[in-house]
């Protein structure tokens, strides 16, 4: 808790070397709050939706989005800290991913560029998990979505789309997230899992919601 406010004071060192206030420096988010009454600032979220069904009530808008927000903060957090010792490596890199993209999918006034550590991580988790490569390319193709609005002017279809596949993305990752782990499971740099004592399952707690992660499961058992 005290090292993201020491690594903000830190990287502000060199604009107030540079004649910034402190006041200004310290201040600079909560005045760019202002500048933009949208909830969704380019980014693909649902929050896109919001601005279309309440347009005139910004300030009802933001005490939800940041109610959402910090009730899948506390759930995300609760259940990393359940996971207790079954945490591995590669579970840490999927956690990482999770948290990178589900902080600027539940929080307001998001830009779309807030996705890029998440496509990055993701590309990472694909290496170690070479079957979690559809997570890359729907956060690509949101991201893709997303810019297109400075290429080819706001498009609300394109949006949507944005939204959807980030959505999709995000439902895979809580997906694998929530699978059970096999006692001494690891994953190999060839994407195999490689079992200590027990054989390998992979057992959902949940029925699959699609064919598209049917298929994601079953590659995992392979």
């Amino acid at each position: 808790m005290v090292l993201a406010p020491l690594m903000y004071l830190l990287f502000m060192v060199p604009s107030a070397l540079a004649g910034r206030s402190w006041r200004d420096l310290l201040t600079i988010y909560l005045n760019q709050a202002r500048f933009d009454e949208n909830m969704s600032i380019n980014a693909p979220n649902p929050y896109f939706l919001f601005d279309r069904l309440f347009p005139d009530p910004y300030r009802f808008e933001i005490y939800i989005g940041l109610v959402i927000a910090v009730i899948a903060s506390l759930v995300l957090v609760t259940s990393f800290v359940c996971r207790g010792r079954d945490r591995s490596p590669d579970s840490l890199l999927l956690m990482a991913t999770l948290t990178l993209t589900i902080t600027p999918y539940v929080f307001p006034k998001m830009h779309e560029r807030y996705f890029f550590p998440a496509g990055a991580m993701a590309f990472l988790l694909a290496v170690v998990r070479p079957n979690s490569w559809p997570i890359v390319v729907l956060i690509q193709a949101a991201n893709l979505c997303a810019y297109t609005r400075f290429s080819q002017g706001f498009s609300h279809l394109w949006f949507r789309w944005g939204v959807t596949f980030m959505t999709c993305a995000l439902g895979m990752l809580i997906w694998l997230f929530l699978q059970r782990p096999a006692v001494g499971a690891s994953w190999s740099p060839r994407g195999q899992k490689v079992y200590s004592s027990h054989p390998p399952r992979c057992v959902p707690r949940r029925p699959m919601p699609s064919t598209i992660v049917a298929w994601f499961c079953h590659r995992h058992d392979d």
